[in-house]
């Protein structure tokens, strides 16, 4: 049997909400994820280049919360086909429709295909930002048995070893590779797939660890790694930049980088003394967060003239953050109250249901 849905910890919601400015950010092309192509100074360089290392979080931080909340449920397969399959199921075969739609509306001689969205459903999506959601649905496929593997794994070493190897493997090996004109090292291990090895460890986070992140010492020593990271991050990046045109090792230490987010947002809320407005407010939030990931494209581009009407008052940085932060929040309003209202009118239909 499922497991009784749990009140939503505040701290889970701040991260996803974090997460979704990352996806924006990471959209903004020339005007904030590209714009070291065209930027302006040494900080300026450099500040995009880490930026755009750093936004590379932004879906692995989701997959941390899908683990720190669902691989501790107990639920039949039956329930989650139905319940949560199906579900996202319906929400490829809705939005991505939507977006074609919404891609091919001012096409002149081009009208909605219905056998054409029933194939970009099929083979990926309508538009890039999809792909996660064809990533979470082969999370929820394999749900069952990431939850036996992690209800059998006691020892929080298990999880230390699979986050080093993966900093090893991910990291190390295609630095080494690359500086040595290479070819990459030929070692793909399942495990480290986004899915499953940022799920897992967001588990041993909430589950796993023993407090050893309630330490002060240890959060401090995880910082000064997440600093030394950027560092040589910024400085390789910027060399194979200015070597073939790529940022090549945008995500290395992606696994750093979660890590010390996920942990360090969790130490914030660790004493239980949320102010009950803001805990309110940041689940709330947190509720409209999938609806602006669904409508991604429309929001961020909805609140463009923001940072077209700011970038001459205003640094093009500061704008970018004004532009992405009302994107955030207005979307995750709009969306909040749908959520609200959905949800509601289901619970209201079913106790109807119930008494006839």
């Amino acid at each position: 049997m499922p497991t009784k849905t749990k009140e939503k910890k505040v701290y889970l919601e701040l991260i996803r909400i974090i997460a979704i400015f990352l996806v924006l950010y990471c959209h903004t092309g020339e005007y904030g994820h590209h714009f070291y192509m065209s930027a302006e100074g040494q900080f300026n360089y450099y500040l995009s280049i880490f930026l755009a290392a750093v936004c590379q979080i932004s879906v692995p931080l989701f997959f941390m919360i899908s683990g720190a909340t669902l691989l501790n449920k107990d639920e039949k397969i039956s329930y989650l086909l139905k319940h949560r399959v199906l579900k996202m199921v319906i929400y490829i075969l809705i939005f991505v429709s939507f977006q074609y739609y919404w891609n091919i509306r001012y096409m002149d001689g081009i009208s909605f295909d219905l056998h054409y969205a029933l194939k970009l459903s099929w083979s990926g999506g309508a538009i890039t930002q999809q792909w996660y959601l064809y990533a979470y649905l082969e999370f929820l496929l394999v749900l069952p048995f990431l939850r036996k593997m992690v209800s059998a794994i006691e020892d929080r070493n298990t999880y230390i070893y699979l986050f080093v190897l993966c900093l090893i493997i991910k990291g190390i090996c295609p630095i080494i590779a690359y500086y040595s004109e290479w070819p990459a090292i030929s070692l793909n291990v399942s495990i480290l797939l986004d899915a499953i090895f940022y799920s897992m460890i967001g588990y041993f986070v909430e589950y796993k660890s023993q407090k050893i992140f309630d330490k002060g010492k240890v959060i401090v020593i995880l910082w000064v790694a997440a600093v030394v990271a950027v560092v040589i991050n910024t400085i390789i990046n910027s060399r194979t930049y200015e070597e073939t045109g790529n940022l090549l090792f945008s995500n290395i230490f992606s696994p750093i980088y979660c890590l010390v987010i996920f942990v360090s947002v969790k130490a914030l809320f660790a004493n239980g003394k949320t102010p009950t407005w803001l805990s309110k407010a940041l689940k709330f939030l947190g509720s409209g967060v999938f609806g602006v990931y669904l409508f991604e494209p429309q929001v961020r581009e909805t609140f463009f003239p923001i940072y077209r009407a700011l970038t001459p008052v205003i640094h093009s940085y500061p704008a970018l953050l004004l532009w992405l932060l009302a994107a955030v929040l207005c979307g995750c309003c709009f969306f909040g109250v749908g959520t609200v209202l959905i949800t509601r009118s289901w619970g209201f239909w079913l106790k109807v249901k119930n008494r006839q």
